[in-house]
């Protein structure tokens, strides 16, 4: 519900759809976590692929921006570090809208296929973050309508980010890299 919470409220115009296996941690979200009732927000519940599947073939290109952050105790659930599932989500983004999921750092067979999985369905338009002391990685994919920036002149865009929300832009832009295709 963290992410959620967060999107809602640094983006007060925007509407997010999350996806939640278990209702009792959207339950526990709402009462413990301070995750809103808001109209703004849909909880879906179920499992993330049959979902992301059924979204695609009525919503189609909709969604600005898909945040995946898909763990169990032992790591990436297998049916969303999957072709059909990464495949199915950049269908949903919109042409110049943002994959960003995280990924199992810690765990090197796991990251280099969804590393694989990335340069497959955004060719040429991922990227990775190294995130320091977590053991993790985030993974991009740009849709392909993605403008072509140099990461130096997103530099003003991040300072302004980081103020208004407290999170180290700068410092995560600077260590942002491609993913070779």
């Amino acid at each position: 519900g963290s992410l959620a919470r967060f999107l809602l409220e640094q983006f007060p115009g925007s509407r997010v759809d999350a996806i939640e296996r278990r209702s009792s941690v959207v339950k526990i979200a709402h009462d413990y976590f301070g995750l809103p009732r808001s109209t703004r927000l849909v909880v879906h519940i179920g499992e993330a692929n049959q979902l992301v599947e059924n979204l695609g073939q009525h919503q189609g290109n909709a969604y600005d921006l898909i945040l995946i952050d898909a763990f169990d105790d032992v790591g990436m659930d297998p049916s969303i570090n999957a072709l059909d599932f990464i495949a199915a989500c950049a269908a949903l983004l919109h042409p110049k809208g943002v994959l960003d999921i995280n990924l199992w750092g810690s765990h090197p067979i796991s990251l280099k296929q969804s590393v694989a999985l990335l340069k497959t369905c955004f060719p040429g338009k991922s990227l990775r973050l190294a995130v320091p002391n977590r053991g993790n990685v985030i993974g991009f994919g740009l849709g392909p309508e993605s403008p072509t920036v140099k990461l130096k002149q997103l530099e003003p865009h991040a300072r302004e980010l980081e103020f208004r929300t407290g999170l180290e832009m700068p410092y995560f832009l600077r260590n942002l890299r491609g993913i070779s295709s």
